[in-house]
Order: C-alpha cells, then sequence, then structure tokens
C-alpha cells in the first residue's frame, strides 16, 4: 500500500543543440492498481441462462477471446453431462473450458446448426467457457448451455441459475502491492495462461501545460522463482490511455524474466511509446501503465513496484 513516491522534477540534464533543455519528472509509483481481465466482453451474460429471447452475444475477430462466463447452479454433483451450447453462431468459435480450481482446456466439440456438443463430461455443478475467434472471426449470440447426459442415457437436461462473467486469465493477487518498492508483491499463479493485465494508474504528475514530453522510462520491479516455475515472459507492457486500449506499442520484451528479484526498463528519453504523449495526458487520472504475463508452462509472478518516469524537452 502507499501512495504516489517519487520527486516531481529534476535538475535540467544537458541541452539539444540549444533548442531546449532535457528535464526529467519522477520516478514516480502509482497510486492506484487492479487487475483487469483481458479479453473481449460478452454482453448480457444472463442471456445465456435459458432457451429464451435473450442471448448473451460477443462479436470476436480472427485469434480475438472473450472474457469468460461461469456457469453454476445445475443442482447436480458426481453424475456424468456434457456441456451443449444453442444459439445462433456466425461462424463457429474455438471453446475453452475450465472446471472449478482445474487449469484452461479446449475439449473436443462438436458444432452442428445451432447447436455445439462438447465431448467433456462434466462431473460437477460449476465450470468456466471462454470462445476464441477463428479465421476471419465470429459473432457469438448464445442462449443457453445445459447440461445433458449422453445420448440415449435417459438423463434429463439441466439449466444453470446463475451465470456471470469471469476473468479467463490468472488474476493479480494484492495488487495494491504494486503500487510502492517495498518487497512485497502483487502475485500471479497459473499454467500456460496468462494473467490478467495489472493497470497502474493516478501517478500524479504535474509536467506544466504545454512542454514537449519526448518519452517514458518505465522500471518494473519484478520476481520469479524459478525451479518449478517455467520460463516466464511479457505478455503486455503499454501505456493506458482509458478503458479501451490506446494507440500506443506494445513494448513488451522477447527476453526471458531473471530468476530472483530484478529490474528491467523500458522506453526511455527519446521513447514516445508509438503514441502522442502531452503533459495534460501524463498529469490525467487515466494515464497509466498495463502489464501482463505469459508461460507455457506452471509459473508463479511478483510484482513489486512500477516506476515511471516523464521525460521533457523544455
Amino acid at each position: 500500500g502507499g501512495g504516489a513516491t517519487g520527486g516531481t522534477g529534476g535538475g535540467a540534464t544537458g541541452g539539444t543543440g540549444g533548442s531546449c533543455t532535457p528535464r526529467s519528472y519522477g520516478p514516480r509509483t502509482a497510486s492506484m492498481a487492479r487487475s483487469v481481465a483481458a479479453g473481449i466482453p460478452i454482453v448480457n451474460p444472463q442471456g445465456a441462462l435459458a432457451s429464451d429471447t435473450g442471448l448473451a452475444v460477443a462479436t470476436l475477430g480472427g485469434g480475438q477471446s472473450s472474457t469468460a462466463l461461469r456457469f453454476s447452479g445445475y443442482g447436480v454433483a458426481g453424475i456424468a453431462y456434457q456441456p451443449v451450447l444453442r444459439g445462433v453462431f456466425v461462424g463457429t468459435p474455438t471453446v475453452r473450458m475450465r472446471q472449478l480450481g482445474g487449469a484452461w482446456f479446449t475439449p473436443v466439440a462438436t458444432a452442428g446448426g445451432s447447436e455445439i456438443r462438447l465431448t467433456t463430461m462434466v462431473a460437477g455443478a460449476s465450470f468456466d467457457l471462454s470462445f476464441t475467434g477463428m479465421g476471419l472471426g465470429c459473432v457469438l449470440n448464445l442462449d443457453s448451455v445445459t447440461l445433458e447426459g449422453p445420448p440415449g442415457s435417459g438423463l434429463p437436461a439441466l439449466q444453470p441459475t446463475v451465470v456471470v462473467e469471469t476473468s479467463n486469465t490468472a488474476v493479480w493477487s494484492t495488487p495494491d502491492n504494486a503500487r510502492v518498492t517495498d518487497s512485497a508483491f502483487a502475485t500471479a499463479t497459473d499454467t500456460a495462461l496468462p494473467t490478467d493485465e495489472l493497470a497502474l494508474t493516478n501517478f500524479g504528475f504535474t509536467v506544466p501545460t504545454g512542454v514537449d514530453v519526448t518519452g517514458l522510462s518505465v522500471t518494473v520491479r519484478r520476481t520469479t522463482p524459478g525451479g518449478m516455475s517455467g520460463p516466464v515472459f511479457d505478455d503486455q507492457v503499454r501505456v493506458l490511455a482509458g478503458p479501451a486500449p490506446g494507440s500506443f506499442t506494445n513494448k513488451a520484451s522477447n527476453a526471458q524474466w531473471t530468476v530472483g528479484p530484478s529490474s528491467f526498463t523500458y522506453g526511455g528519453p527519446r521513447d514516445t511509446w508509438g503514441g502522442l504523449l502531452l503533459a495534460s495526458f501524463v498529469n490525467s487520472s487515466v494515464f497509466g501503465i498495463g502489464l501482463s504475463v505469459r508461460s507455457q508452462a506452471f509459473y508463479q509472478v511478483g510484482i513489486d513496484s512500477v516506476e515511471v518516469t516523464v521525460h521533457t524537452c523544455e
């Protein structure tokens, strides 16, 4: 925990041909940190409760994944059922599934007309589904997800009583720990699943209006234990410009994370991250840094802090 830290100014660091004087503001840390679910939001999740006129809807481009839907309240445990998805599918999505407490996997699916039947047997009453657009993408209009016995089993079809939107990525625990450099870490653990985006905002900069912002330096203090934890890599490191992804460049490095505590700096005095940096923007509450992590195996990661320095020419 803790508020924004770091100076709001710095001495001149030398001229640039006499036209202006470089100056640095920071480094500063964030006063707000959140774990933000990745994926295209599914509109009206409750539309998938039962076969009726309501629909849960998502439009997915090729390769784009949705957030997840958690289905529960079927009132059964210990009996094997198959999930059957019904609705209107413009293009067939790839369906991923996670039973509570387990890892995500891609079940064998049989698609036909307005139905997608998953061959995975569900022996419990709660599971998550996420969807990925293939080829040119797809439009998902999901009407219901029932649990049904194998053909000829005589088992009745069961409807869920609860459907909620949830994350299809690994959630950051104690994200507030990433606000201050103090060896208390925001942590994430999963298997072959990227993390949520760790979104850090409210850095409290006071760069003078009209000053030319020439770049950003972002230092991430992080750790991964090695051992049983597999190789860890950046997934996204980007400038946040509000609720939707901005036009800034993903600065994720291809380098594997160093085992143990370490620091890595992205950007620099002459790096605007592919976008337009204005003093009013970096001073605002919507400005921030978002980062996520990936691995192809079991992993454990921690973020101690994200320190941002704004470089200007005045």
